[in-house]
């Protein structure tokens, strides 16, 4: 609901118009109503402000029936999920085409190829989504430990402070990463992906650190 309202708002702002709004209760499987209100709405687009396990692939699966599979469907990271076993290409299939979905971290990342061996080398899979911001958070918080144990006092707190306070930039395989005064990264930049061909397709990134 919070990346709908966020979308929507944004949307309006920006000269949009919605022409409908639905919300499904946790656990719906049939989403052949919804996918009837939209097509009665005459809508040129979809925005799905939820995620893969609860029911984003079946969802488009219904628009499709509806004879609505060519509009552009539109959803938040938690669509962005590979195409393996359980994820919304997997499970939407053809229909998936035309999907589109943003992802709060950087695709062009230094040494990425690199990264990607290694993780695949370890994990058996490759490297998708958020494995990447993870790995650097990883590494942030391996430093703060460091700084922290080094001053004698290891604490959440300490630990914050060590990565948060005094501006300090981490090497991360993100490239540079820094925090502000509240603790928020100063890497604010926004991926574009689409499905095309059965996968996902990076479109561009947006800086919004700029």
């Amino acid at each position: 609901k919070g990346i709908a309202d966020a979308f929507e708002a944004q949307f309006k702002a920006d000269g949009g118009t919605v022409v409908g709004r639905q919300g499904l209760p946790v656990g719906t499987t049939d989403f052949s109503a919804a996918a009837t209100a939209a097509k009665a709405a005459d809508a040129d687009s979809i925005f799905y402000g939820g995620v893969t396990s609860d029911g984003a692939p079946l969802f488009r699966n219904a628009l499709a029936q509806a004879g609505l599979g060519a509009l552009p469907f539109y959803g938040g990271d938690g669509i962005y999920d590979g195409t393996g076993e359980g994820s919304y290409v997997a499970i939407a299939g053809a229909n998936a085409e035309n999907s589109f979905a943003s992802q709060a971290a950087i695709e062009n990342i230094p040494g990425k190829d690199e990264f990607n061996v290694k993780f695949k080398a370890e994990f058996g899979k490759d490297a998708e989504g958020y494995a990447y911001a993870g790995y650097a958070c990883a590494q942030i918080v391996l430093d703060g430990i460091k700084t922290a144990a080094a001053a004698g006092d290891v604490t959440r707190e300490a630990v914050r402070a060590a990565v948060v306070d005094g501006g300090k930039v981490f090497d991360t395989v993100l490239g540079p990463v820094s925090f502000d005064a509240v603790g928020d990264t100063t890497q604010r930049i926004i991926s574009l992906y689409k499905v095309e061909g059965g996968a996902w397709k990076f479109v561009k990134e947006i800086n919004y650190g700029n």
